[in-house]
């Protein structure tokens, strides 16, 4: 699966419901059918800081819609919240995981806590409902090899403790 993040605009008022018929009508122009378009919250770091933003996750089970709708969307979207390889000249690392007996937002709510406490670092994390649960998602841009060890070694400590389970890390 090709997953985005969509999130309004930094300072744009916008509620949830609007923002999500916006994304949708949106892809209907650029005659784009996504598999998923699901509300979603992301726990992103942002400079010594932990948000959690709301917003949209759209799937696609082909990588090429997924690029297009990331295309058409590109100002909604969050650095890192996104596992369709854009135009990175690295490759792109990603992790998907189940969460277990947990709402989205409940999962966001305790991941969201556990990265402001001094225990953890950050990892961006993406949480939305599918239809066999709550989902998990989170990618890195490849710098060094170490790098992406200490990423893989910080998802699999959080994810730990949050008891998501079968995280599956891959790279495009």
């Amino acid at each position: 699966m090709f997953t985005i993040f969509l999130a309004p605009k930094h300072g744009e008022n916008s509620s949830q419901k609007k923002f999500e018929e916006f994304v949708s009508h949106s892809l209907v122009e650029a005659g784009i059918a996504p598999e998923l378009l699901s509300p979603a919250v992301a726990v992103i770091p942002d400079n010594g800081n932990v948000l959690k933003t709301n917003g949209i996750v759209v799937a696609f089970n082909e990588k090429e819609p997924c690029l297009k709708a990331a295309f058409v969307l590109k100002p909604y979207l969050r650095l890192e919240a996104y596992t369709v390889p854009l135009n990175e000249a690295l490759p792109l690392n990603c992790f998907r995981a189940i969460v277990h007996m947990r709402s989205y937002t409940d999962a966001a709510d305790i991941c969201h806590m556990l990265i402001q406490s001094a225990d953890f670092e950050p990892v961006t994390i993406v949480f939305f409902e599918y239809m066999y649960g709550t989902l998990a998602f989170g990618a890195i841009r490849q710098l060094e090899a170490e790098d992406i060890d200490t990423w893989k070694s910080k998802v699999k400590k959080i994810c730990a403790k949050m008891d998501l389970t079968s995280v599956i890390f891959e790279v495009r």
